[in-house]
């Protein structure tokens, strides 16, 4: 069936007579898709802390700090909890964690371009067009917060994405591509029940332009001094709530919304089995860098003339 072949008012009243529950959108609101809803379990400190960090758990993370500030503690420690506390979170992650970090989505720009085609597909009117239809723009109520598409489920929806490489995505000399997608994703994080976590050393070398309109909160890291206790191991984090405000040309910060607190990433914990959480990642973890192609070019250059001589 398609639309394009329907010709008059009475193919139509026939298609919502057959396909009505293809043409309407009765998914839960978005008061009930955002409501917090908790795993079961917890003990009463993890309900708190859950409690705590609700309001941080959607929209755009900015995490900045020198190198060695602390920065993969945090993003690791939110995201590892985000999947622990409240029910059916996805984390998506751009690096490898360690083992005790569990479940995860490994982040490529295939997986992220085919999650963009089952948005599009359950999101429009093209899902009418399938014979298998059952599973076309459907909202999965067994599973209360995420849809899916006959190519699968859009996991991007109530997940927690850690992108360690944010530098990578939203580089303002090169805008590659894949920073004009994730642009995109920035605006509707809301639709999506979706936290992004952008991790950098230098906030200045972002195309800051592509996501400050949805910059939510950014998290300032960097590493406690004192070499007495536990500290020679902890992380001290500002988070600061943010929004976006024209007649303040910018992203501006939440008055009286500061939270200033530590991260001791060697204690051991009983939530991970004695464990910390410097052990749910590899802090000297391989990183990537982008090649300019105009790099390569010049490398093949200098080869050929090389092999000419």
């Amino acid at each position: 069936m398609s639309l394009a072949g329907l010709k008059t008012v009475s193919d139509y009243r026939r298609l919502f007579t057959e396909k009505s529950k293809y043409l309407y959108d009765d998914s839960p609101s978005y008061a009930e898709q955002t409501r917090p809803k908790l795993n079961k379990g917890l003990s009463d400190s993890e309900v708190d802390d859950a409690i705590f960090w609700y309001p941080h758990i959607r929209g755009v993370m900015l995490v900045s700090g020198p190198p060695g500030a602390g920065k993969g503690l945090f993003s690791s420690m939110l995201s590892w909890k985000a999947k622990r506390y409240y029910e059916d979170k996805i984390v998506i992650l751009d690096y490898k964690p360690r083992e005790l970090f569990g479940f995860y989505i490994p982040f490529t720009k295939d997986m992220l371009i085919e999650q963009l085609e089952r948005m599009k597909e359950a999101a429009g009117w093209d899902s009418i067009q399938f014979e298998n239809m059952e599973e076309v723009g459907k909202f999965d109520k067994n599973q209360s917060k995420r849809w899916s598409s006959s190519r699968g489920e859009i996991f991007l929806n109530n997940s927690v994405m850690v992108l360690d490489e944010f530098h990578e995505y939203m580089d303002r000399r090169t805008r590659p591509p894949i920073g004009l997608i994730l642009g995109d994703i920035f605006k509707f994080w809301r639709h999506l029940n979706l936290l992004c976590i952008g991790v950098t050393t230098r906030k200045g070398d972002l195309d800051y332009k592509r996501f400050q309109k949805a910059m939510t909160a950014e998290v300032r890291c960097s590493w406690a001094k004192k070499a007495h206790d536990e500290r020679h191991s902890s992380t001290i984090y500002k988070l600061q709530p943010m929004k976006y405000d024209d007649a303040e040309g910018g992203v501006v910060p939440l008055r009286g919304r500061l939270v200033k607190k530590r991260i001791d990433g060697a204690k051991p914990r009983e939530i991970l089995g004695g464990e910390g959480y410097f052990d749910l990642f590899n802090s000297v973890n391989v990183k990537g860098i982008s090649i300019p192609n105009s790099l390569k070019k010049e490398v093949r250059r200098e080869e050929k003339m090389r092999e000419e001589v």
